[in-house]
């Protein structure tokens, strides 16, 4: 996807987007989305597992956990993403 199709797309794809600066997502699209949406549903498969093992009172943003401690989406391990796990 180009830059304008990511930020249309990804705000709309998952509630876990929709409060994300326009910035941050182009941000992150640069360093692991890549224009791509198998990766970007990578990324948030592994942004919702995080936020469910967060407390509640240190729960982060997307933004944070993106930014801080998201890997590349081809780098990412079955663990990463199994809600199960």
């Amino acid at each position: 996807m180009s830059r304008e199709q990511v930020l249309a797309v990804i705000p709309v794809y998952h509630p876990v987007w929709a409060q994300v600066d326009a910035e941050l997502i182009a941000y992150v699209d640069t360093h692991a989305g890549h224009g791509n949406f198998r990766a970007w549903t990578k990324l948030t498969a592994r942004v919702i597992t995080t936020l469910a093992r967060q407390r509640p009172a240190k729960q982060a943003t997307a933004l944070d956990l993106a930014v801080v401690e998201h890997r590349h989406a081809d780098q990412l391990l079955p663990q990463d993403i199994d809600p199960e796990n």
